[in-house]
């Protein structure tokens, strides 16, 4: 067996949480199919939390939508058009 493969599981999934969270949402989803414990990994609130920022999070509660997970919420903020435009304003300002 491998020495990763040895360690606790709880560290194990911390482990790989830690280094999903300094990647990309994309890569995050590449690497969600190397394996079992990469998908959970891959689906945990602690590696999506870092994709949100916090006033993103806060534009979501006003318009009274609740997510089950960080990721969902992350989706959904990727899919509506009124963080785009918000983008597009703060881009065009610099």
């Amino acid at each position: 067996d491998l020495f990763f493969e040895k360690l606790p599981q709880a560290f194990r999934q911390k482990f790989t949480q830690e280094i999903l969270s300094r990647t990309s949402p994309a890569d995050v989803m590449r690497l969600s199919l190397v394996s079992k414990s990469f998908r959970a990994s891959a689906n945990s609130d602690v590696v999506w939390d870092t994709f949100i920022p916090p006033d993103h999070r806060r534009l979501a509660l006003q318009r009274n939508k609740t997510f089950d997970s960080s990721k969902r919420l992350f989706w959904y903020l990727c899919c509506t058009t009124e963080v785009i435009f918000l983008f597009f304003l703060f881009v065009t300002m610099i």
